[in-house]
């Protein structure tokens, strides 16, 4: 059975500093050829290394769904919590602003019905429209119009 490596072991330490300078020749412009030449690994292993710490990096600055939900919901609590003593006073712009502030909460957890939208023509007839051809277009040229 074979031993497992350690996350500290030997060959992890000189894998982290081949990876490292490979990183640091590609940002400075070097191709994958010379940063794999210059560490002593195959153009592929260079290149998969870059493209992990790519993916690392993405995972690191970007945050999920949920976290950016209670972020948001933070960021809403406060500017509430701010504007309470002034709607407390029946200041008419503070409870405006708390209003648009519910309904940001509402569209965050999605709590209201999606809007219905319907599209009419004048009298809520039928849309109408008009086909408008660039100068100089003949579609009759394309072959495909009947005769």
């Amino acid at each position: 059975m074979a031993k497992r490596m350690t996350k500290t072991a030997p060959q992890r330490i000189v894998a982290a500093e081949r990876a490292d300078v490979i990183i640091k020749m590609r940002k400075a412009g070097a191709t994958f050829k010379e940063c794999a030449a210059a560490v002593g690994v195959s153009i592929p292993h260079a290149y998969n290394v870059c493209k992990h710490y790519l993916d690392e990096l993405i995972k690191s600055c970007t945050l999920n769904r949920e976290e950016m939900r209670k972020l948001e919901c933070e960021r809403l609590n406060h500017l509430l919590d701010k504007l309470q003593p002034r709607i407390n006073d029946g200041d008419v712009n503070a409870i405006a602003e708390a209003r648009k502030l519910s309904e940001s909460y509402r569209r965050l957890y999605g709590l209201d019905e999606p809007a219905k939208q319907e599209v009419s023509g004048p009298d809520c007839g039928p849309v109408k429209y008009k086909l408008v051809l660039p100068i100089g277009l003949d579609l009759t040229e394309r072959g495909d119009a009947e005769e």
